[in-house]
């Protein structure tokens, strides 16, 4: 099993293009569909491994890059990077990393004036997901930190205009009951509670740092 979101990750540098034929730069970390550059392995026996697959971005520049258009390196998110880009994107990283530092410097250094960024990461305040990482410590790697409600608030007082949306509240317990019951993930049961959740994530502001995860979007 590979874990995601060490500070080695595949990176996809791309342009995007609007309706009006005007282009966006794009920072994508990681890469959704290629394996992580660096993760953590754990063997049966309990030894962990680093894994640095350069091989794939070596594949991947081979097969698809088109300098200049959409473009494959190897980065490491905790050192400058060089470039700046309309959108940057990652999923599941920032909590392996000093994320305040990283983040400042991405906004000032790599971001463009309107430019954003967009983040997927793990909320860590929801008391269910506490005990399951209690009793799951090995399958979790020693630098994880999922935000917390501290966390979010930091994010409102540094990136005026920033936007979070909360993501599973009541579908964690009843997805899990519901797959007891149900053959099929798209049930009553599950529809049921994601309307509940939409509901909270738009009335119910307190609550949202007990959600499962959370999408940070930060704009300059």
């Amino acid at each position: 099993m590979i874990f995601p979101g060490s500070r080695y990750e595949p990176t996809g540098m791309f342009k995007m293009t609007r309706p009006d034929g005007s282009t966006v730069q794009t920072l994508k970390l990681p890469l959704p569909g290629l394996p992580l550059l660096r993760g953590y392995y754990r063997r049966l026996d309990g030894q962990r491994l680093d894994l640095i697959a350069n091989a794939f971005i070596k594949d991947a520049k081979v097969k698809g890059e088109i300098p200049g258009e959409l473009e494959y390196a190897v980065l490491d998110v905790s050192e400058p990077i060089i470039g700046v880009f309309d959108v940057i994107i990652g999923r599941a990283i920032l909590h392996h990393l000093d994320y305040q530092e990283v983040l400042q410097r991405l906004s000032r250094d790599n971001l463009n004036e309107h430019g954003q960024m967009v983040f997927y990461e793990p909320l860590g305040s929801n008391w269910l997901m506490r005990v399951f990482q209690h009793f799951s410590k090995s399958a979790h790697t020693e630098d994880e930190r999922p935000f917390e409600r501290q966390d979010l608030t930091w994010f409102n007082m540094v990136f005026p205009g920033f936007r979070f949306i909360p993501v599973n509240f009541l579908s964690i317990p009843l997805g899990a009951l519901s797959s007891l019951l149900f053959s099929q993930p798209d049930n009553t049961v599950l529809r049921v509670a994601d309307r509940i959740d939409r509901f909270i994530a738009r009335r119910v502001s307190f609550l949202h740092a007990y959600f499962r995860y959370g999408i940070f979007v930060i704009r300059k």
